[in-house]
């Protein structure tokens, strides 16, 4: 047992195998640092360093932290990447998890002089820039062809976590994902996360369209074609013109979520203000949730699982994630697509129902 040292926040042990040095780490969130131990039998621990004073976000206590080693997509250099929760002081209030991406050599965490410059200059690397995705760690023993790691959230928000207006239980899980590193079109480390629900066995039902030339209101899906409520949504739009373009999921209540980009500003955003019940707490749906698009393009890329109440979306390929929750009183039937674009269009649509 590591004894407290007499920190308040002193807590969360992530434990990984560190073949290299053929010993045991653990990684604990203590107040707004965390720090790393070492051992080889996995009772006699000895502490190593610390990481966290002067960098990243300290407006909250820092939490669940993981460490992991990842392939640079598209080369044979690896990073290391220390994951840590924070609450609050996430993008969009509230609770969220940021990641550090650097150097492990057995005995402290070393961040990448680059990864550490851009973030004292701004601060976007989130796992998940949406209010609902908090504490995640990764599965140790999974592997895929990709050599990315398994990483699963708490889906809520410190800010309302305890007053939702649920009746068997307050929240649930994100659906688990798949982290990657890969060096930006800035020359910066950034994570994605892939949504990894692509298996046949997981779909009952299909729906694909191919091209759909665009206009102020287009309807992409009704509940005759298929359920809404566990929806999983892959499509593209080319040729995109500086203007906003708004999915909206419906019901026959006239209570709608809407989420998508500006390409103007370069921003992606949700907003429940008129989703269902919001009034549980002020923080649920005071303003629109955004993120900031990381790619330099015209086209863009969108996944996303839509539940019964709660969306997972994916755009870039996973560069930038945004998970959140909301609470309709009837099931949305109709997705939308509002947009002033002229010249704009829809490819590569598929809509899949999951079982």
């Amino acid at each position: 047992v590591i004894e407290n040292p007499g920190i308040r926040d002193f807590r969360d042990p992530k434990v990984i195998w560190f073949e290299k040095g053929k010993k045991w780490i653990l990684i604990l969130a203590a107040s707004q640092i965390t720090k790393f131990y070492q051992s080889k039998d996995l009772k006699n621990w000895e502490y190593m360093s610390s990481f966290g004073e002067g960098i990243g976000n300290h407006d909250g206590v820092w939490e669940c932290p993981d460490l992991f080693e990842l392939y640079v997509e598209g080369t044979s250099k690896s990073k290391w990447v220390h994951i840590v929760s924070i609450n609050p002081g996430g993008p969009n209030g509230g609770s969220a998890t940021q990641y550090f991406v650097g150097d492990f050599d057995g005995e402290r965490f070393i961040i990448d002089p680059d990864f550490e410059l851009q973030m004292k200059k701004e601060h976007n690397f989130w796992t998940d820039f949406g209010k609902d995705n908090y504490a995640g760690v990764t599965y140790n023993n999974w592997r895929s062809k990709r050599l990315g790691v398994l990483y699963q959230g708490w889906m809520s928000n410190w800010q309302y976590a305890n007053v939702v207006p649920t009746l068997k239980w307050r929240s649930a899980m994100t659906i688990p994902r798949e982290i990657s590193l890969y060096l930006s079109q800035d020359s910066i480390y950034r994570i994605r996360s892939k949504d990894i629900t692509h298996y046949k066995e997981s779909f009952i039902k299909k729906v694909e369209k191919e091209n759909i030339s665009l206009n102020k209101t287009k309807i992409l899906l009704n509940k005759d074609e298929l359920d809404l409520t566990k929806a999983k949504i892959e499509l593209e739009i080319n040729n995109m013109e500086e203007v906003k373009y708004t999915f909206v999921a419906s019901n026959i209540k006239g209570e709608s979520l809407t989420f998508g980009y500006d390409h103007k500003e370069k921003q992606f955003f949700i907003d429940r203000s008129n989703s269902g019940v919001v009034e549980f707490s002020e923080n649920f749906a005071l303003k629109p949730s955004i993120a900031p698009r990381f790619r330099k393009d015209d086209n863009l890329k969108i996944n996303f699982i839509l539940d019964k109440t709660s969306v997972e979306l994916f755009y870039d390929e996973g560069e930038t994630v945004m998970t959140e929750i909301f609470f309709p009183s009837e099931p949305f039937e109709t997705l939308s697509l509002e947009t002033l674009a002229k010249k704009s269009s829809l490819k590569n649509l598929k809509f899949q129902e999951i079982k």
